[in-house]
Formats: structure tokens, C-alpha cells, sequence
């Protein structure tokens, strides 16, 4: 009977662990799929008529506007929290599903609640709500202010378009971002975003702050300098393509004779196993020498991965730069993308500086050079041949030579532009 009892008991223990698992698994699930994994808040309900697995979290059309209206209140400040709260359920008549009023604690509570603007934390995890949110992100932040809770909804970190590209140019330090509010007195907010030094000592630097739009309005006049046209930057990839091929047969002379020698590794050590089957050399020696002969396989092998990824690596760079270069500024100024944007401006330039609210840039020096032989070709009136401009006389022929900056190298192989 003991053994039976200890027997059931385990079994029920089992089961019920079981239970929690699935629980839990299912709550994960719902919360993954964008479905706060609990009783919906209040403006809002539960869907427990569906079918399980599909149940989800409606607008509660009776209370969802009135709560709104109430946040709205709150961020307007003609009134406080507590007394919206009072309009809100004396005046408007607003109580819970269950008839009761609500309580100040559960008024407060919604306030912080990132719910409300479509977000949720389960797990020490942040999910993307489904549901329809009944504020916006950045009026979530400002009722925080206005009660008092400056800290954000949750960790956050913050994407600026320009941040880690530039250097103060009076101090050399880091050159940072922030987001700013005004709170106009017709209740309007405005959002800025404003740069400046990471230096708050005035002493030691003195410069102020820059608004984003003048950032970028200068950044953009610096990407119209150097966009090029496209006929020109094909046929500068020609030139260069024509230039380095004897370089890259070389190289491909380099590898062919590294693989010989790797073949030789492994006609090596087959000897060895032939020798140590035949009995001339012993265990020890045979497991010296073949250790010996695989660290040299794969030195060779090493220099040759080296060899094969510097064989086109510099022309895919210059070919990779130069066609960015072809739509620069239909790119930078339509993205929405900050990161897009930082990444286009650190791969055309360098030594970005910050001063007195003017960007100070320098072009990559691959850029350079194809910007200051496009100016060239643009002065002297050159036409670049093209497939519908072939049979076209010109006056001006330049030669190999007048491009100095931009295809540089030796003497050899040089012929007329077209």
C-alpha cells in the first residue's frame, strides 16, 4: 500500500509539473505572437468565446475612447491625475467591467503601463503588442515627465544618423546626440534632435549645439560635389580592370605554384606511410616527420586563402565605392534609414570635425580621385565613349596619363581613352 500511495503521489507530482511547462510554453508562445500573455487592461478585453489557441486582446468599445480621452487630459495638464480620474468616474459614469469603480492605484498604474502604447514586457523580455495601442510612444514619454517618472519605458539605445562620425573640431572629443522637447502653450510638442560635444565644461570647450537639419543639409551639399556620372565611372572601372590585369595573372601564377607544393606535401607523406609500413622508419620518427611536413601543408595552405582574397579584393573596393558614388545623393536623401545613412557617410569619408556648427569632411581618397578626374574630364570637354556615343567625333582625346589621381601605378599599358 505504501509503495502504491508513493507511486500516485509521484505520478500526480509529475503531472502537475507537466501542467506548469505547458502553461508556460503557451504563455511564451502568446506573448511571441504579440498577445499580452494575461488578463487584457482596462480599455480593452479578452476574447475567451475563441477558440483556444486564438484567443486574443479587443478594444473594450464601451470604456477604449473614454480612457483615452483621460490620458489625452493628462497630457494637455488642465487638470491632474487624480482629478481626471474623478471627472472620469463621477461625471462620465466610468466603471470597470464588473460594475466597480477604479481605483486611484489602478488609474496610476495604466499611466506607466507601456500597454497603452503597444508594447509589453513578459520574461525580462520586450514584445511588440498586436493589439490596437491607445497612445503613442512619444506621448507615453511625455506623460512620464509630467508625472514625474523621467526614467524611459525601458532600456534604450538610441540610433542617431551621424553619432560615432564625428569629432568635436575645438576639443577632439566625441561628438553626441540627444532628443529634445518643446511643449508649446497651445499643447502642441515639438521634437528636435540636436548634436554637440560629450565636453560639459565650457573651459575646456565651448561649443554649442547643432540641430540635425543643418547636419545634414551640409553633409548633403558635400555628397553633391561628389556624385559621378555613370558613363564616367564605367569607364574609369575599364581603365583600372586593364591597368591591374598583369597583377592579378600574377597572383594567379602565385597560387597555381602553391598548390604544387601542397601536392608535394601529400606525395610526401604518402612515402612516409610507405616507408613506416615497410619498416624503415619507426613509430617515433614516422610521427615526427609527418608533423613536420603537414605544419609546412598548412602554411602554404594559409597563403594561399591570403593570395586568392587580395587577388580582386582592391578592385571589388574601388567597384563597390565608385558605384555607390553613381546614385549617392538619390540615396542619402531618400532613406528614412538612420543607419543606412551612417554607413554611407563613413564609407565616403573620413576626419569628420564639428565646429562652430559647420561639418568640416574630408572624401575618402578613393572618391577623391574619382571626383577630381570627373572635374577634369568635365573642364576639358572630354566625351567618354559609350555604346550610343561611339561613332561620335571629339576634339579632345586624353590619354591614360591625364588621370594621374585616379589611376595610378606603372607606365606600362597606357592607351587613348574611348
Amino acid at each position: 500500500d505504501k509503495f502504491l500511495l508513493n507511486l500516485f503521489c509521484s505520478q500526480a507530482k509529475l503531472e502537475n509539473d507537466n501542467k506548469g511547462v505547458d502553461v508556460k510554453r503557451g504563455l511564451k508562445k502568446k506573448a511571441e505572437m504579440g498577445w499580452y500573455p494575461g488578463p487584457a487592461l482596462f480599455g480593452y478585453k479578452n476574447t475567451p468565446s475563441k477558440k483556444k489557441g486564438y484567443k486574443t486582446i479587443e478594444v473594450d468599445n464601451k470604456r477604449f475612447k473614454l480612457v483615452r480621452k483621460m490620458f489625452k487630459m493628462v497630457i494637455e495638464q488642465h487638470y491632474s491625475a487624480t482629478k481626471i480620474l474623478e471627472i472620469a468616474t463621477k461625471e462620465w459614469g466610468l466603471t470597470r467591467p464588473n460594475g466597480k469603480s477604479l481605483s486611484q492605484s489602478t488609474w496610476f498604474n495604466m499611466l506607466h503601463h507601456p500597454f497603452y502604447y503597444g508594447e509589453f514586457k513578459y520574461n525580462n523580455k520586450w514584445y511588440k503588442g498586436n493589439h490596437k495601442p491607445m497612445i503613442t510612444k512619444q506621448e507615453y514619454e511625455y506623460i512620464q515627465k509630467i508625472l514625474g517618472n523621467n526614467r524611459p519605458s525601458k532600456p534604450q539605445k538610441h540610433i542617431f544618423p551621424f553619432t560615432g562620425l564625428m569629432k568635436c573640431g575645438e576639443c577632439g572629443r566625441v561628438i553626441t546626440a540627444e532628443h529634445k522637447y518643446k511643449h508649446q502653450k497651445n499643447g502642441v510638442v515639438r521634437h528636435y534632435i540636436y548634436y554637440h560635444c560629450i565636453s560639459s565644461n565650457k573651459t575646456i570647450c565651448s561649443q554649442g549645439v547643432t540641430h540635425q537639419n543643418d547636419i545634414h543639409d551640409q553633409l548633403s551639399d558635400f555628397i553633391e560635389t561628389i556624385e559621378v556620372p555613370k558613363d564616367f565611372v564605367n569607364w574609369a572601372l575599364d581603365e583600372l580592370r586593364e591597368k591591374h590585369k598583369d597583377e592579378i595573372c600574377s597572383k594567379q601564377d602565385i597560387i597555381n605554384n602553391q598548390k604544387k607544393k601542397v601536392k608535394a606535401c601529400n606525395i610526401k607523406i604518402d612515402n612516409l606511410i610507405d616507408m613506416r609500413a615497410n619498416g624503415e622508419l619507426t613509430e617515433s620518427e614516422f610521427l615526427e616527420k609527418k608533423e613536420k611536413i603537414k605544419k609546412e601543408k598548412e602554411q602554404i595552405q594559409g597563403a594561399i586563402r591570403k593570395t586568392e582574397n587580395a587577388a580582386d579584393q582592391w578592385i571589388d573596393k574601388i567597384e563597390k565605392r565608385f558605384r555607390l558614388a553613381e546614385t549617392l545623393m538619390e540615396k542619402f536623401n531618400k532613406t528614412n534609414n538612420d543607419l543606412v545613412k551612417k554607413a554611407l557617410i563613413r564609407n565616403l569619408s573620413s576626419n569628420l570635425t564639428l565646429k562652430d556648427k559647420k561639418v568640416n569632411v574630408q572624401a575618402d581618397n578613393i572618391i577623391e580621385s574619382l571626383k577630381k578626374s570627373a572635374e577634369f574630364m568635365n573642364g576639358q570637354n572630354i566625351l567618354i565613349r559609350t555604346s550610343d556615343n561611339r561613332l561620335h567625333k571629339r576634339k579632345n582625346t586624353p590619354s591614360y596619363d591625364a588621370f594621374p589621381t585616379l589611376l595610378r601605378g606603372s607606365d606600362s599599358n597606357r592607351r587613348p581613352i574611348g
